[in-house]
């Protein structure tokens, strides 16, 4: 075979290969939006909404609570946060890796 076409054929080979490596890294883009879109609205929105509530409930708002009651509801306002800052850091690595930057 003459050298010249040998090259030619590898040189197509790897065109093809980059085309096929430049489509799974465009889905994984996607896959990766995807994800940060669901954590960053269909998690964090609902939960923002829970820990106001139970903020509210914790502050007497809708009527008396015990100790106890208002214990359980400083935990969860406490833990909802918690996650929250979890939700944002997972976002931010997301979007790093996206090659986006930037915060949550």
């Amino acid at each position: 075979m003459d050298e010249g076409k040998a090259e030619g054929g590898r040189g197509q080979e790897r065109g093809r290969q980059a085309g096929s490596s430049g489509e799974a890294a465009g889905e994984a883009r996607e896959a990766l939006e995807e994800v940060r879109a669901t954590l960053n609205h269909d998690l964090r929105t609902p939960l923002t909404v829970i820990i106001s509530y139970a903020q509210t409930l914790a502050q007497g708002k809708a009527g008396e609570l015990n100790p106890v009651q208002r214990e359980m509801l400083e935990v969860m306002v406490s833990e909802g946060y918690r996650m929250d800052g979890l939700i944002r850091e997972t976002v931010a690595l997301l979007r790093k890796a996206m090659g986006e930057g930037g915060g949550g």
